[in-house]
């Protein structure tokens, strides 16, 4: 079984406000170490924590300098300390936009804490990440949160702990490679090289990124003499702070990063015109995101300037996929289901009678919607439409998956029949087509 990446990608904030106030993190009543546990979503982590007392969901994105808020109406529960206007600008095709800068927040996370904690909040409800995630996310807390411990990741366990710098001491591991980081804005960077499926290779220098769930992206004009393999298609890559984010996908022959290798992965080359302005090819050739972090158990050692990589056995050797339908999916709220159970009682007196009691029960279900429609892909070619609601998948009512069981499905072998049943202006119509290789 396999997790497919999910095509929501936090990038690169280029501020147009100023960034000298540093928040700082610290372990309270003199611990040594702060283990928490977190979601697994899509590849991404999520992260309980408080601000000002009130809990919330932030996703875990080393991608990012400064931590967000995306949620207005809950940004009105958190009390809020010294709250300006700001004009921020993110990789897509949209305009910089309005948003808001607060200072002086106590943040925690167990019993990690930030008396200074500073966030940006998004006001502009299209950033519903929570709709792209399939369950509540509240924000993004950056790169930031790393630099003051050394922070080791277990994705199989589903936990992260925080470690006082001074008083760690690293384990012997014969099977591990540390490597080191390098810092650009406080973000880190990693190389590795690339190989192409016509014998060529390429050392990159890539971007740490953990809110990104695909597994590299490639600057295609930041490398001499690369090119796009010609299999490649079109696709929605991802939303960013700026808007959509459109590009390519085509498949690398392998990706190595020290002595680990990874063959036949799947590789995005987002468009010029989605990050255009922002001058990232000068300072990296892409990122690498966790669709390939997740098969590591990681230890991030800021201070140091370095990262340790071990094989993490539930995910390592998962094969790289994509989704082969052209569709996008959201959660798209609940709706409310009446559900029949039934129970058999039979009669003490003979064997040959019984009564069927049947009783009804009212819940309510997640609900999801098609969000985007890839030209001339299987899902177009057979009419599906923007807006569409999914009622079942293969016979199978779709409130009873969660929206990453659907990308799995998506994302499945070739040769694989899928029958959809959605509703569209309150009628309801069939669908069937096959998974087909694109790449």
């Amino acid at each position: 079984m396999f997790l497919k990446k999910f095509y929501l990608i936090i990038l690169t904030l280029f501020l147009s406000i100023s960034s000298k106030a540093q928040n700082t993190f610290s372990l309270i009543n003199h611990q040594i170490k702060e283990t928490i546990h977190f979601k697994l979503v899509n590849n991404l982590i999520l992260l309980p924590l408080t601000i000002n007392g009130k809990e919330l969901t932030f996703l875990v994105d080393t991608g990012v300098k400064q931590s967000i808020l995306f949620n207005a109406s809950v940004s009105d529960s958190l009390d809020l300390k010294q709250v300006k206007k700001v004009l921020i600008r993110g990789l897509g095709e949209d305009d910089e936009f309005k948003a808001l800068e607060s200072k002086n927040n106590l943040l925690r996370i167990g019993n990690v804490v930030c008396p200074d904690f500073k966030v940006l909040i998004i006001l502009d409800k299209r950033f519903d990440f929570s709709a792209r995630m399939g369950t509540d996310v509240n924000g993004i807390i950056g790169s930031e949160l790393f630099k003051d411990f050394i922070v080791e990741v277990n994705y199989s366990k589903k936990k992260i702990s925080f470690n006082n710098p001074k008083t760690y001491r690293y384990k012997k591991c014969r099977k591990c490679a540390t490597l080191p980081l390098k810092f650009h804005y406080q973000k880190p960077y990693i190389n590795g090289q690339i190989n192409t499926t016509n014998g060529k290779s390429f050392p990159v220098k890539l971007l740490v990124d953990s809110g990104s769930g695909d597994s590299l992206w490639l600057f295609d004009k930041s490398l001499e003499s690369y090119n796009i393999p010609s299999k490649n298609f079109d696709d929605l890559l991802g939303k960013g702070l700026g808007g959509d984010i459109f590009g390519k996908r085509s498949k690398l022959q392998s990706f190595n990063i020290h002595s680990f290798k990874f063959n036949d992965l799947v590789v995005s080359h987002p468009d010029s015109s989605s990050v255009i302005g922002n001058n990232i090819h000068f300072m990296r050739n892409g990122l690498i995101g966790s669709e390939i972090l997740k098969r590591f158990h990681l230890i991030y050692d800021y201070p140091n300037k370095k990262i340790t990589l071990k094989k993490n056995r539930k995910f390592y050797s998962n094969p790289f996929s994509y989704n082969k339908t052209g569709i996008e999916i959201i959660h798209y709220g609940k709706v409310l289901v009446k559900e029949e159970k039934s129970r058999i009682l039979f009669d003490k007196n003979s064997s040959n009678t019984k009564e069927i009691i049947s009783t009804f029960s009212y819940s309510f279900k997640n609900a999801y919607q098609i969000s985007f429609i890839k030209a001339n892909s299987v899902a177009d070619k057979i009419g599906l439409q923007k807006d569409d609601l999914i009622s079942s998948i293969n016979g199978v009512d779709a409130y009873n998956f969660t929206l990453q069981q659907i990308i799995q499905k998506f994302s499945d072998k070739a040769g694989k029949n899928i029958h959809l049943k959605i509703s569209r202006n309150g009628l309801f119509y069939h669908f069937y087509f096959t998974l087909e290789e694109m790449l």
